[in-house]
């Protein structure tokens, strides 16, 4: 990877195993303060554990 400034991550622990799941999430972690980071999930757990701002939408309307 060429160390880009933005990151946009679709569903990235979806389908991972448990271990994998874990390194994925430990490696969005570390990336906190380093990079912008674009994280979709439908996992609550995933998006409170790695994400610092939230935004939800629904059909391109912006909700939250």
């Amino acid at each position: 990877m060429n160390d880009p400034e933005l990151l946009v991550w679709d569903e990235p622990t979806a389908g991972l195993d448990t271990i994998s799941r874990i390194k994925t999430l430990d490696l969005l972690e570390s990336l906190r303060g380093n990079k912008a980071v674009v994280l979709n999930s439908r996992i609550p757990g995933d998006i409170d554990r790695v994400c610092d701002r939230l935004i939800i939408l629904n059909k391109k309307q912006l909700l939250f």
